[in-house]
């Protein structure tokens, strides 16, 4: 888990892409290749504004994508919607 608390949410979002394609870059054996799924949530996102909401809405959003593919990043949007950003 990464807090990001002077990143407005676009530079999260940016920032989260980077970490991905960089751990994507990592070579550690040739036959496998590594993937990292990365949920978003911000402080503009939840309601009520907590530890717990927050914490919850990044959850919902990582395991948005992984159900969706794996090797993206996905940023909570509401209870009922997570948006994918990248495949």
């Amino acid at each position: 888990m990464i807090f990001c608390p002077d990143l407005k949410y676009d530079e999260a979002i940016s920032f989260a892409e980077r970490l991905r394609e960089k751990f994507a870059a990592l070579v550690i054996n040739p036959e496998c290749a590594l993937t990292l799924s990365i949920g978003i949530a911000g402080t503009g996102q939840v309601r009520p504004l907590n530890a717990t909401t927050i914490l919850e809405a990044a959850d919902k959003a990582v395991y948005e994508a992984k159900e969706t593919g794996k090797n993206k990043v996905v940023h909570y949007k509401n209870l009922n919607e997570a948006c994918a950003l990248t495949s």
